[in-house]
């Protein structure tokens, strides 16, 4: 299983209430660019940035370093937010490195 929250004032919100599946994208240590155009608001988040669909029509970035693809089982509202559980469909890896975020870095 995998859970995510998401606030309901995000951008995206509508497209993740909307989905029946959910993918996690992996990112590589060389993809540092993209995490932070994907955590920019206001802006088109898939401009200039590779993806292909995956199961559900669901875009997945180019050469991560994994991918887990879910479909999305009830949802639970709290707050301002939603928590989403997706239930695992496949998992896909590579030997690259990942990119990892901590204490700011």
């Amino acid at each position: 299983m995998v859970l995510w929250s998401q606030a309901i004032s995000a951008q995206t919100f509508t497209f993740f209430r909307d989905s029946n599946h959910l993918v996690v994208n992996i990112l590589t240590e060389q993809q540092q660019d993209q995490s932070q155009r994907f955590a920019t608001q206001g802006i088109d988040k898939f401009d200039r940035v590779r993806f292909h669909l995956r199961l559900g029509a669901i875009p997945t970035l180019h050469e991560c370093c994994a991918y887990v693809e879910c479909i999305k089982v009830p949802n639970y509202a709290r707050g301002d937010c939603v928590v989403y559980l997706g239930e695992l469909l496949r998992v896909e890896y590579t030997e690259r490195r990942s990119l990892v975020f901590a204490r700011g870095k």
